[in-house]
């Protein structure tokens, strides 16, 4: 247990200094990690712990300090991690937009359809579409989730859910991207 009796919860900066003091190389180390782990650009480590002394300093409710005086340099570390997780599923969008358009949209457009306004309005078109469960199905997919992720979101098994995607791609790919 951490006691920090000269940082207060509106003292976000003073935390965020004392944070980069104590453990600004563990942090940089486990951010190199994550990018092993998510086989993705080594430079990204900065960019992560550099998002992660920001949340920090925008903490303006005190969670973070509580969460650090109640578990230490591992509340830091399970940050670094979700937002790894959110990084790794943003990146894999495009990836994504390109298996469900089947490569049917010009490859110079879809680098644009990355943009979230762009996926929101791909993902209304869709909704319109699809049955409730191919749906919810398909935005996971898109927003990056594992079948086995999408499986467990939706209380069902891994093939429902590779089925349920697999139907949405089909019938995404006759009504929205065969339109001549």
């Amino acid at each position: 247990m951490y006691k920090i009796s000269h940082i207060q919860s509106n003292q976000p900066d003073d935390f965020a200094c004392k944070i980069y003091r104590d453990h600004h190389e563990a942090m940089y180390l486990y951010g190199v990690g994550l990018c092993k782990r998510f086989r993705i650009d080594m430079s990204l480590a900065d960019d992560i712990q550099q998002e992660t002394y920001v949340r920090i300093i925008n903490d303006k409710k005190g969670k973070v300090l509580a969460g650090y005086q109640q578990s230490g340099i591992a509340y830091i570390l399970t940050m670094m991690h979700r937002i790894m997780i959110d990084t790794y599923r943003r990146g894999r969008r495009i990836q994504r937009l390109k298996e469900v358009a089947a490569l049917q949209v010009p490859t110079h457009n879809i680098n644009a359809w990355s943009e979230q306004t762009h996926i929101e309005a791909f993902l209304e078109a869709a909704e319109k579409i699809l049955p409730t469960d191919e749906f919810d199905a398909i935005r996971l997919y898109i927003e990056g989730y594992k079948l086995q992720e999408i499986a467990v979101k939706m209380q069902t098994n891994t093939t429902q859910a590779h089925r349920l995607v697999k139907r949405a791609r089909e019938k995404l790919s006759k009504h929205i991207f065969d339109k001549n």
